[in-house]
């Protein structure tokens, strides 16, 4: 499941270690989202960007092959994930004076 407050409000007590890790990632996600609207990043990201798109034109089913390292895939799944939520965000913030203001 992609929600991450609806996962935090399900953790019981006996899952304490799973709740503190989302908590952990939901936390670093919203700060490297924030910190992803620096321009100064901004040549870097389109060029990862490029770079992660080759990836998937060359091998679409990279993420649906399992990993002999299951958890070190995993872990590249999340960053990738939180590399595209960023560059949403980034691509929001410098669209935004791009709209069209009421006169």
């Amino acid at each position: 499941e992609c929600n991450w407050f609806a996962q935090l409000r399900s953790s019981d007590a006996a899952d304490d270690h799973h709740a503190a890790n989302l908590k952990q990632y939901v936390r670093k996600g919203l700060i490297s989202m924030v910190l992803a609207t620096d321009m100064a990043k901004h040549n870097t990201q389109v060029e990862q960007l490029k770079r992660l798109a080759e990836e998937q034109k060359e091998n679409p089913d990279a993420d649906l092959r399992s990993d002999a390292n299951q958890k070190t895939a995993q872990q590249n799944a999340l960053e990738r994930k939180l590399f595209l939520l960023e560059t949403v965000v980034h691509g929001c913030d410098i669209s935004n004076p791009a709209k069209q203001q009421p006169m």
